[in-house]
């Protein structure tokens, strides 16, 4: 077994939440900012690392003589840190090498950018700050070790398809003091689904299904495992949002024997709206009103790139979203330059309290109003707001119900032609 610490696999996860956004409707989990064994303890690789760190680490793992270390700045606003007794948490980023000592934890805040070097056991990260190397490793929280991965498995993908099928080999699922852990537990399963992006995805309903069968159907156990995966990877508010993932856990679910026709309601609802709207159909038409009483629709609106802005009148969160939409320069080029449209709707709030609005939008955007009976109930995902939904000039969905940092990301990258 591998102690995590000494792993190549490891990358900073951003488990802070991106700005709160205003629940929709009654909230089905907690928010993920609220959970400090993630946030504060965390020592998993992210979905705000670099791919390509990732896949070097774990072609490194098998102990090839190279002591690499690898490390990624946070994405968003914060970072868990790995062996830095909390102290990164909200502005950290994890490094982790091989080597007795070569344990670095770089402080990062904002975008940040991923390193990797080979025995050096340095990290670069970009943003705010650094620790010390292996400071505070007295306080490292209570982790599973990795399996051994076999030395046969060369390919990235495979390795880390392994770590995802064996992580869990090393727990008694019997021991109570640790399954009833919830802290412990969460870290853990957090760690565990950080892997999913990194591995083959043949490995990973099966590995979703053997989890919840050993944790046994129906038990208190099964109920967390389950509440984990909607907190971190359906939750809008979650970096970790993923809605395949999760797609996975809800298949296990409803595949489960004897289970209790009650519990598949929730999920056999949350596939539904998992199939709606996503990433490759055509977004649904649905009208709105203009400020000057006229009415405007989607199929009418003509673009290369449309970022459907949906948001609430009395919304504080979706003021700051209007704000960054209106000075975010990136954004800002793209529109001069005819690449990108911003259609704002809101969907919540009176007439009143939407043209009280108004005078805080762009008049270079598209401005619709529906709310009420014109609401596009049924047609589209809104679980929170503001909620973004990106579409390309066919109207096809690019990005469903995202959060903003997701869309940033994904606007950058179009601005810079990837």
């Amino acid at each position: 077994m591998i102690r995590r610490p000494l792993c190549l696999l490891l990358l900073a996860v951003a488990l802070t939440a991106c700005g709160n956004r205003s629940a929709r409707r009654a909230a089905s989990v907690g928010s993920v900012s609220e959970t400090p064994a993630a946030a504060a303890a965390g020592s998993a690789a992210g979905r705000g690392g670099d791919a390509g760190v990732v896949g070097a680490a774990l072609s490194s793992a098998a102990g090839d003589g190279a002591g690499a270390v690898s490390g990624a700045a946070g994405a968003g606003r914060g970072a868990a840190g790995a062996a830095s007794g909390g102290a990164g948490a909200g502005q950290g980023a994890a490094s982790v090498g091989r080597g007795a000592a070569d344990v670095v934890v770089a402080s990062g805040v904002g975008s940040g950018a991923a390193g990797a070097a080979a025995g050096s056991g340095a990290a670069a990260g970009s943003g705010v700050g650094a620790s010390g190397a292996a400071e505070g490793s007295a306080a490292q929280p209570d982790e599973l070790p990795l399996p051994e991965i076999p030395a046969a498995l060369r390919d990235p993908r495979q390795r880390a398809a392994y770590l995802v099928a064996h992580f869990w080999d090393a727990l008694d699922f019997r021991d109570t003091r640790r399954t009833r852990d919830e802290a412990f537990m969460e870290q853990q399963f957090v760690d565990w689904i950080a892997l999913f992006p990194h591995a083959d995805t043949t490995a990973l309903f099966p590995a979703v299904a053997d989890l919840l069968d050993r944790a046994e159907p129906a038990s208190d156990l099964w109920f967390s495992l389950t509440g984990l995966a909607e907190k971190y990877l359906y939750d809008p508010n979650s970096p970790m949002l993923d809605e395949a993932a999760y797609t996975l856990f809800l298949r296990a679910v409803l595949a489960t024997p004897g289970l209790d026709d009650a519990c598949r309601i929730r999920p056999r609802a949350q596939l539904a709206e998992i199939a709606l709207n996503r990433p490759g159909t055509v977004a649904p038409d649905f009208a709105w009103l203009r400020p000057d009483g006229s009415t405007g629709s989607l199929h009418d609106v003509r673009a290369d790139r449309l970022l459907l802005f949906f948001y609430d009148a009395e919304c504080a969160q979706c003021a700051a979203e209007i704000d960054w939409l209106e000075h975010d320069p990136a954004i800002a080029a793209q529109c001069a330059a005819g690449r990108l449209a911003i259609a704002a709707i809101c969907v919540d709030g009176t007439p009143e309290a939407w043209r009280r609005k108004l005078p805080t939008l762009s008049d270079r955007w598209i401005i619709g109003y529906a709310a009420g009976d014109r609401y596009p109930e049924g047609r589209y995902v809104l679980r929170a707001v503001p909620s973004f939904y990106l579409l390309d000039a066919d109207k096809r969905v690019l990005l469903k119900d995202a959060p903003p940092a997701l869309v940033a990301r994904t606007l950058a990258g179009t601005a810079a032609g990837r």
